[in-house]
């Protein structure tokens, strides 16, 4: 990355969806612990890594900012970041900051939306195909809205491989993953807990 100019970083949540900002060269501030050996001092004192989901995504270094990079070959494992970077990491840090801060707007945008459908008479499984063709719908305009051809590509690849159709999943093969219609529709705000821990930034 170059220190002298703005960058992009795209970081992803659970359910693939991304947030871009472009932001300048900041100060690192390690808010969310301090790295000890090969593993950070998380502020409730807990290992994240017990966490099975996390631990699927994150391992611990000595030499990362915060004491922990992704898995190679995890989800996480896609961004060109240096771990050990703490320019980088500062970037990449305030980006997800305000992507969390964003997710929450969302989340309590979205239990608005639901309640007016329920009021409206339909059942889960109705919104749930609504929320799951809108959710597609908005990733591909994300990339087509910034000209971003290329990853678009690579996003129509992942879903074929993934799903069998270039738009994205049914709200049918989501409930095959998450159990609940309900939990398909919240799994749009869900986010990547190993992402955060990477960035130290307490859960």
């Amino acid at each position: 990355m170059n220190g002298d100019c703005k960058v992009n970083i795209i970081l992803m949540d659970e359910a693939g969806d991304t947030l871009q900002d472009s932001l300048r060269l900041g100060k690192w501030i390690n808010d969310g612990g301090e790295v000890a050996g090969d593993a950070i001092k998380r502020k409730n004192g807990a290992n994240p890594l017990n966490d099975p989901k996390i631990a699927k995504d994150v391992i611990t270094t000595p030499n990362s900012v915060y004491g922990y990079r992704p898995k190679s070959g995890s989800s996480l494992d896609q961004f060109d970041i240096d771990w050990s970077n703490a320019d980088e990491v500062a970037k990449a840090r305030a980006v997800r900051l305000e992507y969390l801060e964003a997710m929450e707007a969302k989340k309590a945008k979205l239990n608005a939306e639901i309640n007016r459908y329920l009021d409206d008479g339909k059942d889960m499984k109705e919104i749930a195909e609504i929320k799951v063709e809108q959710r597609n719908l908005d990733r591909i305009k994300s990339y087509t809205e910034r000209g971003d051809y290329e990853n678009l590509e690579k996003l129509y690849n992942r879903n074929i491989k993934e799903y069998g159709r270039k738009e994205g999943p049914t709200a049918q093969q989501l409930l095959e993953k998450y159990g609940s219609y309900e939990e398909v529709i919240y799994s749009s705000v869900k986010v990547n807990n190993g992402m955060n821990v990477i960035l130290g930034i307490d859960n």
